[in-house]
């Protein structure tokens, strides 16, 4: 501190000098006929630097010291959460108490803010202003130890008080206004467009934060610019429940909020996204809370639902991510369509588990971090993937799941064989031999051409077959992981008599069934058959899931 700053130009000075925002120093003991001074009735202070030792104050906006971050304060209180209001799921209304007042980041957390805490930028979209993107939920949780361990040394954290993320309960309480909330629709307005950077408007980037309208708060961008990481686990609340002050690192974790390439209906305050905790994106950042602790955060789940495996004949529901699997016993069946002579004996000589319903948006979303869909509904099937982007999709749940052990040993998720998905679609064991996935009757099971309204709906809406398994007839045609030819139709080396476990490595084509929603009713047939190139985008292409051995 061997200079001192002076403000406020003087009468040798150009215009810029006498800005109100142009600062400059000079060593104290200088004296000169440009300088002078005005002094300030306050507080008595002993020396300028116990500032530095300032705390915060209940009800007031707060700046740490040397870091800049602003901070608002969130009054206790209670609300109505609904954590998703196009997730059928989510629809019942909870009451909810936020029982201790907190402090919450005014703004996003930005790339120059993380830098000074760790020191390096993973950003896509640089600008020492922009909110922090491309960081994960235990990059996340490790700033926020860091800013803890420096605050507390310099004495500048309250006892009892920690910096970490915002429970979800803390995250939505403060995006609504808290008990200020006018209940907009987004944080802070009715109007998107006022307070939100998102798909329409964003330039496919992330912003300056603070650009738009705060909240009833003062808070900025809790609609649009980053998804925001909250510190819990997704799960249900009951009602009149208190906000949870313990959370593991299972996954899926919980980001709020919307981001720059969010539609509109994901920039609700109510929407959410549930990424592994390992994984980064261009459109997840974060936003940071002073507040009680949360006991060991990165503390190692010990819940059964983290350890418990797929069981042979039972179904099996991913831990968290809610993908739910259904068991398929070995078997025999006859593959192919006896109208059209192509029938032959297949034999599956190993069980295996198989999406009880087709990979939805949110669950695709929560695992590649985008949803390239047409038809936006959470619950609506993903579509417009190619093949490689589901088999991204299977490496990627493989990976997670196989290091979480609970993956049986020599099993992975997949995209199913084409006779495994016909077996499937047909009842497996209990197959009634009927002509659609279900029924004889297509529009028992099936959204297509007469019944779709020309879009796709929610999976599980139509009747299920006899293992329980949906929409294996319409809604979006179904990848499977076999290659094949076209001409004039399907051509594989595998579609003939007395194989065991079927599979097609030849062809620059790749297999889809099922039938669409664009489709007629003769292509939701279980038996036919028909293909796109690998690449292929098209708003009728979606997926499935098996756990079978691996190929």
């Amino acid at each position: 501190y061997a200079s001192r700053v002076y403000r406020g130009g003087c009468w040798v000075s150009y215009a810029r000098d006498c800005s109100s925002a142009l600062r400059a120093c000079f060593q104290p003991s200088i004296g000169l006929n440009t300088i002078g001074f005005r002094i300030a009735r306050t507080i008595p202070e002993k020396n300028a630097l116990s500032l530095l030792s300032a705390k915060p104050i209940n009800n007031k906006l707060w700046t740490p010291p040397k870091l800049g971050m602003k901070f608002v304060y969130v009054a206790p209180g209670s609300f109505h959460m609904v954590l998703n209001d196009v997730d059928s799921d989510e629809k019942p209304v909870r009451k909810v108490t936020v029982s201790s007042g907190y402090w919450i980041g005014k703004y996003e957390v930005t790339q120059s803010e993380y830098q000074a805490v760790t020191g390096k930028n993973p950003s896509y979209f640089k600008g020492s202003n922009k909110p922090v993107e491309n960081v994960s939920l235990k990059d996340a949780v490790k700033f926020c130890q860091k800013l803890t361990a420096r605050e507390r040394a310099a004495g500048r954290l309250t006892s009892g008080y920690e910096y970490r993320l915002p429970t979800e309960v803390e995250w939505e309480f403060a995006a609504r206004g808290g008990v200020k909330s006018c209940n907009y629709e987004y944080s802070g307005s009715d109007n998107i467009g006022n307070v939100a950077w998102y798909k329409d408007n964003s330039e496919k980037k992330t912003h300056d934060v603070g650009m738009k309208t705060s909240n009833e708060l003062g808070i900025y961008d809790m609609s649009g610019n980053v998804w925001e990481l909250c510190h819990d686990m997704n799960g249900s609340y009951t009602s009149s429940q208190t906000a949870p002050t313990d959370v593991s690192l299972d996954w899926p974790q919980v980001c709020r909020g919307g981001a720059w390439n969010s539609c509109a209906c994901e920039c609700r305050y109510t929407s959410c996204l549930m990424p592994p905790p390992f994984i980064r994106f261009r459109s997840m950042g974060f936003r940071i809370v002073r507040a009680i602790p949360i006991k060991s955060v990165l503390r190692k789940s010990t819940s059964n639902h983290s350890l418990a495996k797929p069981i042979k004949e039972k179904p099996w529901t991913v831990p968290g991510l809610s993908m739910t699997f259904v068991y398929v016993a070995p078997g025999s069946f006859k593959m192919g369509s006896h109208h059209e002579k192509s029938e032959h004996l297949v034999t599956i000589s190993h069980g295996y588990w198989i999406g009880k319903y087709e990979v939805t948006q949110k669950e695709y979303q929560s695992i590649m971090g985008s949803n390239p869909s047409c038809f936006k509904n959470i619950n609506n099937p993903v579509n417009r993937v190619s093949w490689s982007d589901a088999v991204k999709f299977c490496r990627k749940l493989t990976e997670y799941e196989r290091a979480k052990g609970r993956l049986p040993s020599g099993y992975e998720f997949r995209l199913p064989t084409e006779a495994e998905w016909e077996f499937a679609a047909r009842g497996g064991n209990k197959s009634q031999i009927y002509k659609y996935s279900g029924s004889n009757h297509v529009d028992k099971v099936a959204w297509y051409i007469l019944t779709s309204g020309t879009s796709t709906h929610e999976v599980g809406t139509k009747s299920s077959n006899k293992l329980g398994i949906y929409d294996m007839s319409g809604n979006v045609w179904e990848w499977c992981i076999d290659s094949c030819n076209y001409q004039s139709g399907v051509v594989t080396n595998t579609y003939r008599d007395g194989l065991i476990d079927p599979y097609c490595k030849t062809g620059s084509y790749r297999v889809i069934r099922g039938g669409s929603w664009s489709s007629r009713a003769r292509r939701c047939q279980v038996a036919f058959r028909f293909s796109f190139v690998p690449a292929n985008k098209d708003f009728t292409l979606g997926f499935r899931v098996v756990i079978a051995p691996a190929n």
